[in-house]
């Protein structure tokens, strides 16, 4: 990757991270977890009011953070590669374990995309449930049709892998996020 795409990456994560930041510092919800009494006040303190640009309150009680949404609706762009299609998914990863400071739990890839589709403690959408690489069970394809692996290693690290145009595991074509790059970043940003 050039200098460039980093620098880029760099920024969209600072701005995000500090949005996050700041919307959990103005949050005008009950102290307590309890709902206000105003219909449009989102009822988790973890989360601001519907009046967050960030954040949109879905129909069914559920809030989309508008910019993991955005990272989602990139995955699999024809004018991108698969490597970019994982740094999307790492990204979307990071945003969870900020919010809830770790990694979602499960060992199949439906268990996690339900966390990332709201099915967590509070609510929050990461991930749009009408995105055309879920299939009808919730299990995210790959640009190939493969489901991604993911595998939580710790709280602060998932080994995410698509299968590669051979739609088979552990084979050469495979491709997936550099660990040891990964474990660095981390030890770095503490």
């Amino acid at each position: 990757m050039g200098k460039r795409f980093w620098i880029v990456i760099g920024v969209l994560l600072l701005a995000v991270g500090g949005g996050v930041v700041s919307w959990q510092r103005s949050s005008g919800g009950a102290s307590n977890g309890e709902s206000t009494g105003d219909p449009d006040q989102v009822t988790n303190p973890a989360l601001v009011g519907s009046q967050d640009p960030r954040l949109e309150k879905l129909p069914d009680g559920h809030v989309a953070m508008r910019d993991a949404i955005g990272i989602a609706n990139s995955l699999h762009a024809k004018s991108e590669g698969a490597e970019i299609d994982l740094r999307s998914l790492e990204q979307l990863f990071e945003l969870y374990r900020f919010v809830f400071k770790a990694n979602p739990v499960g060992s199949e890839n439906q268990e996690i995309m339900a966390q990332l589709l709201g099915s967590n403690a509070k609510k929050l959408v990461l991930f749009p449930r009408n995105h055309s690489s879920l299939d009808e069970d919730g299990v995210l394809l790959d640009r190939w049709g493969t489901p991604y692996y993911f595998h939580p290693l710790s709280a602060q690290l998932m080994d995410v892998r698509t299968a590669g145009p051979d739609g088979k595991l552990w084979t050469k074509d495979d491709l997936s996020l550099g660990l040891d790059e990964q474990a660095v970043e981390l030890k770095l940003s503490r």
